[in-house]
């Protein structure tokens, strides 16, 4: 239904520290990622009642790098 796809669930900007640890060492074990300095870390909830975590790294470029990952720590694509 369309208005599923409209509900965006708050984002909250939480401290790097604060990520789960499946999610740190998701990003410790990633080479692309391992060496880069978090710059940001958003939390939202998800309809199933999980939640999802935005991280963003400082590359060095104005585009900084961004991955989102679930609470176990898996990579969510797209």
């Amino acid at each position: 239904s369309p208005i599923a796809t409209e509900i965006q669930e708050a984002k909250v900007k939480i401290e790097p520290d604060a990520l789960p640890e499946p999610v740190k060492t998701a990003i410790a074990n990633d080479a692309s990622v391992s060496s880069l300095t978090i710059s940001e870390a958003w939390q939202w909830a998800t309809p199933e009642g999980t939640y999802q975590f935005k991280v963003v790294f400082d590359n060095g470029t104005e585009d900084k790098l961004s991955k989102k990952y679930d609470q176990e720590g898996n990579e969510i694509k797209g």
